[in-house]
């Protein structure tokens, strides 16, 4: 009986380093994505005041990109080297910014991988529509950097690249952790409701708008993430 309790105590004790372990992995690979988000965002702040135009920006218009970029979310689409999308990578590479990163090649495109295993960052312009994220309804509008999770094939899909703990923290290092405002924003199951919309009784006009919070489910990879870097 001894013996069965030492051994029941060590086999504890190591299971909850292991678990504790992992939770420190995990808040360091977040904290280094956010660190990842701000230096690819000053990047494209000192590109611009050197340039006087964002990086791949070919005919001047402040867009990376053609059109809003919100079906990519959603719809695999395939680029070419000559797209602005494209290009704000090479460009950024081209002097010099991204030299610390590591790249994955999607389609004969190289993009910049995060520290979060199998995640990548990609970029486009959100036009401000109000179907831009979905389960809020605050339009995003600017150039904004996208987190893609590489996918075996091209038709598989979305696929969402984080789990709701790893986009509430990189959202607390970079923004006010609130899913649905401001420069950081969520999508997917992960985003919540703390309440509903109301309608006023006595103003049916002007509804107090629902609020949202990041789900407590961290089990499943079900969140997607954009960070604006440029209006």
């Amino acid at each position: 009986m001894k013996r069965f309790l030492i051994s029941f105590l060590f086999a504890t004790i190591a299971v909850a380093a292991t678990a504790n372990a992992s939770t420190e992995t995990e808040a360091e690979t977040t904290k280094k994505t956010a660190e990842q988000v701000l230096a690819i965002s000053n990047a494209v702040k000192e590109y611009k005041k050197k340039h006087d135009r964002l990086p791949g920006d070919k005919n001047h218009d402040g867009m990376i990109g053609k059109a809003d970029i919100t079906e990519q979310l959603t719809v695999p689409s395939s680029v070419s080297s000559s797209d602005e999308t494209t290009l704000f990578w090479q460009e950024l590479r081209d002097v010099g910014y991204l030299k610390d990163f590591q790249f994955i090649k999607k389609d004969g495109i190289e993009y910049p991988r995060t520290a979060i295993e199998d995640v990548y960052f990609k970029v486009g312009f959100f036009n401000g529509s109000q179907d831009t994220i979905k389960f809020t309804n605050r339009p995003v509008r600017g150039n904004a950097l996208i987190f893609a999770r590489d996918k075996s094939t091209h038709e598989e899909g979305m696929a969402f690249p984080m789990t709701a703990k790893a986009a509430s923290d990189i959202d607390k290092d970079l923004d006010d952790g609130n899913p649905a405002y401001r420069l950081v924003r969520a999508y997917g199951e992960c985003v919540s409701w703390i309440a509903k919309t109301e309608v006023r009784r006595l103003n049916p006009q002007h509804p107090k708008s629902p609020q949202y919070k990041y789900s407590n489910d961290d089990s499943k990879i079900n969140c997607g993430l954009i960070v604006i870097i440029s209006d």
